[in-house]
């Protein structure tokens, strides 16, 4: 019985470890179809924070509030960006790096929303199918909201 149980697991885990695979190729994939990004966050706060944190006090001592309000924000989730994007890794990497944690939430949601409704009624998969699937869709960056994070700091 115990054997039974190690098998189940072993098939699960096996299973999960597919999707999340499959959400990570997905989300970088779609990450290096979308292109290059280039909006005004990115261009001034979520690089600059971090290397005018790095520089210390020099960086803000000459530069009064250099990327408006944002210079406030906490610099260090947009830390990894800034250090592959100065070690001069090239755009297309970073961008598939930068989709990774998309990619993890949108697994997280999908094992969520599968163990909440595994033995749902019609009523509650039609949720799930209407209200969590154009969210996990979002998760993957191609979401139309506007709302989907671009750095890490945005989570």
């Amino acid at each position: 019985m115990a054997n039974d149980a190690a098998q189940r697991w072993f098939a699960s885990a096996v299973v999960d470890a597919a999707i999340l695979a499959a959400c990570v190729l997905a989300a970088a994939g779609l990450s290096l179809a979308l292109g290059q990004d280039a909006n005004w966050d990115l261009q001034n706060y979520h690089f600059y924070n971090p290397w005018a944190w790095m520089a210390g006090a020099r960086a803000y001592a000459q530069d009064m509030v250099a990327a408006q309000l944002q210079t406030y924000h906490n610099p260090l989730p947009d830390v990894p960006f800034y250090a592959m994007v100065s070690a001069g890794w090239e755009p297309t990497t970073i961008a598939m790096a930068m989709a990774v944690p998309a990619a993890v939430a949108a697994f997280v949601l999908w094992k969520l929303a599968t163990r909440l409704f595994r033995s749902g009624s019609r009523t509650e998969r039609f949720t799930f199918r209407k209200e969590v699937k154009p969210k996990m869709v979002e998760l993957t960056l191609a979401g139309r909201s506007g709302s989907t994070p671009i750095a890490l700091g945005e989570w």
